[in-house]
């Protein structure tokens, strides 16, 4: 069992101790999130043939945990798309984590969470993404199905590199392991 650390709201009102997991643990929710997201987004951007693609995943060394993410990320490619494809490249973040979280995708309620919380996808992936709906939501998770392999091959290079620029944060180098554990749980996910 994980051993919660208690954290005062950092107001520092005294409205109560909130229990925070340990750092490491919070570093390996978000870069296994972080990387599977950004990697979609590179993965769809190979399928609808972007030339050129990297992503870049860093850590936000002022964060507050419960403020904002610990580790964020951004994929960047050129030539820049148009039409379906851009719409595609938009939703590929939150579809591959919603595909990592659970085998059977439900694109209802993915919808439903894109329309009711606006924190679900960054302005960029919601100007990418235009209109959304069910039809789009399907077409990227079958394209990251048949590349799940892939997008996970892609999460474990960024990981590799993730844990090396990082090799002096030990809590960096604590979560690494088990992101990459449940990388390769996951791998052969839609391919048996």
């Amino acid at each position: 069992m994980t051993e919660l650390a208690p954290v005062w709201d950092h107001d520092d009102d005294l409205v109560g101790a909130l229990t925070v997991p340990p750092r490491d643990k919070l570093i390996a929710f978000d870069l296994r999130g972080t990387l599977i997201h950004e990697c979609g987004h590179l993965i769809v951007g190979d399928h609808v043939g972007v030339e050129k693609s990297f992503a870049d995943i860093w850590l936000c060394e002022d964060a507050h945990p419960l403020d904002k993410k610990l580790i964020r990320g951004r994929a960047s490619f050129f030539p820049r798309l148009h039409g379906r494809n851009k719409q595609l490249m938009g939703v590929a973040g939150i579809v591959a984590e919603s595909l990592a979280d659970e085998e059977y995708f439900c694109s209802y309620s993915l919808l439903d969470q894109v329309d009711n919380d606006p924190n679900t996808m960054s302005a960029t992936d919601r100007e990418r993404a235009g209109e959304i709906d069910e039809a789009l939501l399907h077409e990227c998770a079958d394209i990251l199905r048949q590349r799940w392999p892939d997008l996970i091959a892609e999460a474990l290079h960024y990981l590799e590199q993730f844990e090396k620029s990082h090799a002096d944060d030990g809590d960096v180098v604590g979560a690494a392991p088990s992101v990459r554990v449940d990388l390769e749980r996951i791998a052969s996910r839609f391919h048996s």
